[in-house]
């Protein structure tokens, strides 16, 4: 849901990848939708690939600081 918190966004792209997977594939058909060329934002100025990029930045951060707390 557009509306979804982007907690709730993340907690779905992290814990089920297999439906974000089906929001992604949603958003490319979309697209191919004549008329609709100008692909509208899933989430105000972000698409679900965008979101996608986000999430997977901030995990990657998180891990890198798992990994640097285990050091220390």
């Amino acid at each position: 849901c557009p509306l979804a918190p982007l907690g709730e966004l993340r907690k779905l792209y992290a814990n089920y990848p297999e439906l974000w997977n089906q929001l992604q594939a949603w958003e490319d058909r979309m697209a191919t939708i004549p008329g609709n060329e100008t692909r509208q934002k899933f989430r105000g100025k972000y698409t679900v690939h965008d979101l996608a990029v986000r999430f997977e930045r901030e995990l990657k951060a998180q891990r890198d600081q798992t990994t640097i707390e285990a050091f220390l």
